[in-house]
């Protein structure tokens, strides 16, 4: 059990602590914002969240999707072709018995 002695210190570090690391700046600088607690933090949403965005990234994100977009577009019939998903010419005739008609009436005068 506990006899009461307290464990034996630890040996010397072989690192200084007595000097703050020179890119931690917060240890020296008095000026450093401190942290925020849950209470402090605005909750923002999406569209707030992206309007904060600075327009250089809100410009490359959006092309970034537009891109992204653009090759799943080509890609995919290559991809139904290789997985198999190709529509027989059976498929397109229910598709076609389907799709609602569309009749334009005259109006009589």
């Amino acid at each position: 059990m506990d006899s009461g002695k307290r464990p034996a210190a630890l040996p010397p570090s072989p690192v200084d602590l007595s000097t703050p690391h020179p890119k931690a700046n917060h240890a020296i600088d008095p000026n450093f914002p401190p942290a925020l607690s849950l209470n402090q933090i605005k909750i923002m949403s999406l569209w707030q969240s992206y309007r904060n965005l600075t327009p250089r990234t809100r410009l490359l994100l959006g092309l970034g999707l537009m891109g992204y977009a653009s090759v799943a577009l080509m890609l995919s019939d290559k991809a139904e072709e290789a997985l198999g998903m190709v529509p027989t010419e059976r498929d397109r005739e229910e598709l076609a018995r389907a799709m609602p008609k569309i009749r334009t009436v005259d109006k009589e005068p």
